[in-house]
């Protein structure tokens, strides 16, 4: 996983989802027109996942944009390398980059099966041994299945046996570069982290990967109570008593996460109310999970500041059938403003509450936090 502090934001952006979507049908067209009908099928699978993935908006399954990536090159390898036969360097590629899909694939299958998030602990290099096993397995299951369609239909999926062991070859090598990238895992924005961590992140619910472990600790968090380090909030936009969405929600969530990073750190929790009870956040004012987190990114970065995103770690919890937003914030190394139009406010902690800090109290303050 990335280093302390570090936001992995997995939220897969709709506009590469578009983009990517638009280039999978222009491989789908390239290998119809080429009249390689088995590129043909894999394109439109893929196409297929792409256009489920914007219309379901994650509410099922969520791909990483840097898994969807993967799938796109793979089906542009796989059809410009029968196209350009005189490159065979193009159907290694493909073969390499299929062996990191799988290899991606097999360390998810592990994790699952494991039931917990990639972290610093377990077996790695057992774990490196079973992905990359299961990468090639399922090579050598793709090559029985050509060889039995071939015999029994008549087709001609398959080259030479040199050619099959030749595509072994390159699926175990694209497995082995996964299992290189998970010892590296801990560099931020690496192929790992951003494919097997991200699938993980955005997909709690269908691997069942660190519930029970968020929600044992997020309940033993909430028994401690509201503290100078601990604050709950009911909701994140909506007005309680209203109901409809209030900006002032949002400011006060924004100001919370002020006043930790300006004073000692701290754990903003929403979707708990006052008296420690797990209400759950206000999920249904957003299309999904996935623009709730990219909401939260956004008016952290607009009203904050991007520079302060690597001190402010997020994610949602599940809570029986609600989910609680947990904000793990670490102390700033220099002072830190909430901007609300023209105007710049600065808060700390004092106890239970966040409280503004101006004038000559606020140049003492700063001095004595940041400059001393």
């Amino acid at each position: 996983m990335p280093p302390e502090g570090y936001v992995l934001d997995c939220t897969p952006d709709p506009r590469v989802g578009r983009l990517l979507t638009i280039a999978a049908a222009g491989a789908l067209l390239i290998s119809l027109y080429s009249g390689l009908y088995d590129q043909s099928a894999i394109s439109l699978l893929t196409l297929g996942l792409l256009v489920f993935g914007l219309l379901d908006k994650g509410r099922t399954v969520s791909l990483p944009d840097a898994f969807q990536a993967a799938l796109v090159a793979l089906v542009y390898l796989m059809v410009m390398g029968a196209v350009l036969v005189e490159f065979p360097l193009l159907h290694w590629a493909s073969n390499i980059v299929l062996g990191v899909i799988l290899g991606a694939a097999g360390f998810i299958l592990v994790y699952g099966l494991l039931q917990r998030m990639p972290d610093e602990g377990g077996k790695a290099v057992l774990m490196s041994v079973l992905a990359t096993s299961f990468a090639v397995a399922m090579a050598v299951l793709l090559e029985f299945s050509e060889f039995s369609l071939d015999a029994v239909m008549g087709w001609q999926l398959q080259g030479t046996l040199q050619d099959s062991m030749a595509d072994l070859a390159g699926v175990a090598i694209g497995g082995l570069l996964m299992s290189v990238a998970h010892f590296q895992r801990r560099q931020a924005g690496g192929i790992f982290t951003r494919m097997v961590a991200c699938f993980i992140k955005v997909n709690p619910q269908l691997l069942g990967i660190g519930d029970a472990d968020d929600q044992e600790s997020l309940m033993a968090l909430i028994s401690t109570g509201e503290g100078e380090r601990l604050e709950f909030k009911s909701t994140f936009r909506r007005n309680t008593h209203t109901g409809e969405k209030d900006k002032r929600m949002e400011r006060a969530v924004l100001k919370t996460l002020v006043a930790f990073l300006n004073s000692n750190g701290g754990t903003l929790l929403i979707g708990v109310n006052d008296e420690g009870e797990v209400t759950g956040i206000d999920l249904d004012s957003f299309e999904s999970r996935d623009k709730l987190g990219l909401h939260f990114t956004n008016i952290i970065s607009s009203q904050i500041g991007n520079g302060f995103l690597p001190f402010i770690s997020f994610r949602l919890v599940p809570v029986e059938e609600v989910w609680v937003l947990r904000a793990d914030c670490r102390p700033s190394n220099e002072p830190v403003f909430l901007r609300d139009g023209n105007e710049e406010f600065f808060y700390i902690r004092s106890g239970p509450s966040s409280v503004e800090v101006k004038g000559s109290e606020l140049v003492s303050f700063i001095d004595r936090r940041f400059r001393s």
